[in-house]
């Protein structure tokens, strides 16, 4: 069972951006699995996930981040 992560509010934006994303089922299960154990919506799940990543990418000496 992952652990789970503490829900820290996105601050708002005055717009936002519609995506859409393509999963396998495999990743598509997964994260149906973290969200209902975690009680965040998907929505929350990936935004943590994006908001991470870019906060990695951007403590980079070069901007070039790792995934």
């Amino acid at each position: 069972m992952p652990t789970p992560v503490p829900v820290t509010k996105v601050k708002a934006e005055p717009r936002s951006k519609s995506l859409t994303l393509r999963l396998t089922e495999t990743k598509y299960q997964a994260l149906r699995r973290y969200s209902f154990q975690t009680e965040m919506t998907h929505q929350d799940v990936l935004e943590l996930a994006l908001d991470q990543l870019l906060e990695r990418f951007e403590k980079e000496p070069s901007g070039q981040g790792s995934p």
